[in-house]
């Protein structure tokens, strides 16, 4: 728990540290005079139009935990080349709504692995099929935009994570086998801050954390650097980054019990369509 109250000591800390630096700053655009061109371009960066943005990406994730299914318990490290390996399917996608200041957002991933592992000279086969989707609303509280279309952004964000796991652990070449087939869901905090380093070149940087109890809770950081080209048919970013996210569920039923504490690291490409 002392983990979650510093994470949310410093979403509130950041968000408010900013919204104070937007009214002391008067609403105003530039420090200094400008042309008049330069203004047009600066005003035009600090519009919120009605946007939308689909991105297709590749996380190469990591894993590093165990499962606990019943009695049995399997050590999980898989590196992204085992993942590609074992997967049988999946698929990533970020789709985000923006209407002035005011956003919705969906991040959809699913995969579809198995793997042999060997605990003391037993071949012990889990098969994984694991989910995450991620929906909230965003808002963003401060803008402030500086000439050659440089910005700097704040948009915290409220959601909820749906978290889908399907075990099943078997003793190869026996009957021997145990299943749980799990779902959860996690509310979510978090927090944006988006730097428009020119017109080209952007920075992103998001971390929310989520949960219930200490049974059930979930951090989650990311960072990316974007780029734009200069394409008048597309509105394309190209972007790649990391992104660190750890899971723990545990479910206590005395029937089935069920444990999920996951690692999940790795960098991030993708691109960004934006309409």
């Amino acid at each position: 728990m002392l983990i979650f109250k510093r994470l949310i000591c410093g979403i509130i800390l950041i968000t408010g540290s900013y919204c104070f630096a937007a009214d002391t700053a008067s609403n105003k655009v530039f420090d200094k005079p400008i042309s008049k061109p330069q203004a047009k371009q600066c005003k035009k960066c600090c519009k919120n139009p009605c946007k939308v943005i689909i991105a297709p990406y590749l996380w190469s994730m990591n894993m590093n935990g165990f499962v606990n299914v019943g009695t049995r318990s399997v050590r999980v490290r898989q590196t992204f080349s085992d993942i590609l390996e074992n997967m049988q399917g999946g698929g990533m996608l970020y789709v985000e709504v923006d209407k002035g200041k005011w956003g919705v957002f969906l991040n959809s991933m699913y995969a579809y692995l198995d793997k042999i592992y060997y605990i003391n000279n037993v071949p012990i086969k889990p098969v994984f099929e694991f989910g995450m989707f991620t929906g909230g609303i965003s808002y963003e509280i401060f803008k402030r935009c500086f000439c050659q279309s440089m910005s700097f952004a704040v948009t915290p964000y409220l959601g909820a994570r749906y978290t889908l796991t399907d075990v099943q652990i078997k003793v190869v070449h026996t009957s021997i086998q145990a299943g749980s087939n799990q779902d959860w869901i996690d509310a979510i905090i978090g927090t944006k801050l988006n730097y428009g380093m020119n017109k080209n070149w952007s920075l992103l940087f998001a971390g929310d954390i989520g949960g219930r109890d200490s049974n059930q809770k979930s951090y989650n950081m990311n960072g990316y650097i974007g780029y734009r080209p200069d394409y008048k048919c597309v509105d394309l970013t190209i972007y790649g980054g990391y992104r660190y996210m750890y899971q723990k569920y545990v479910n206590n039923s005395e029937s089935n019990q069920y444990v999920w504490k996951m690692h999940m690291f790795g960098p991030v490409i993708g691109l960004a369509f934006a309409f």
